[in-house]
């Protein structure tokens, strides 16, 4: 594959896996192409945005369908019509707080531990800026800080800077602006 067209795949608005097979595969420049890329893309985004599906079964189907593709004329229809009978769809309208819960525990899971560890730092040097300071906007934003980091901690209680973010906490609390 040449550099343009991985820089292409690069910025397409795909899931991450697609991403990775398509610039891992050495096949798969016999079958990619700019058009067929922009038809991919144009599905994902659709379908991103009215449901929620398993990317990795949505990447599989795109697979499969790019590696046929020179078997149907019209890949985008095709690929929509094994799409919509195969994968499995829910509407995001419809969609239960459980399952909101499931997918952002996911998105979270994906969270280093060196992301929660900056988010840590953030907020001790929003808390010295604040007693410095004593500006209100120092104050919001420790709390909005601290109100993420709560969060996290709440959906993963064993997390190794729980403690820490406690004792920090409690100093927040002591601050007298």
């Amino acid at each position: 594959m040449n550099k343009e067209m991985e820089n292409r795949v690069e910025e397409a608005e795909i899931p991450n896996i697609l991403k990775d097979y398509f610039l891992r595969n050495t096949h798969i420049h016999l079958y990619l192409n700019d058009l067929l890329l922009n038809e991919i893309e144009e599905i994902y985004i659709e379908y991103d945005s009215l449901y929620e599906f398993d990317d990795a079964e949505f990447c599989s189907y795109v697979i499969t369908g790019v590696k046929k593709q020179e078997k149907h004329e019209y890949f985008y229809h095709y690929l929509k019509k094994v799409l919509d009978s195969n994968l499995e769809l829910i509407p995001k309208s419809r969609i239960s707080d459980y399952q909101k819960l499931t997918k952002l525990g996911k998105n979270i899971s994906n969270l280093q531990e060196d992301e929660i560890l900056i988010a840590l730092k953030n907020l001790l040097i929003t808390m010295q800026d604040l007693k410095v300071t004593k500006k209100q906007e120092k104050l919001l934003q420790a709390y909005k800080l601290t109100g993420a980091l709560q969060v996290l901690f709440t959906l993963y209680p064993d997390n190794v800077y729980k403690k820490d973010f406690e004792h920090i906490f409690l100093i927040l609390e002591s601050i007298d602006i």
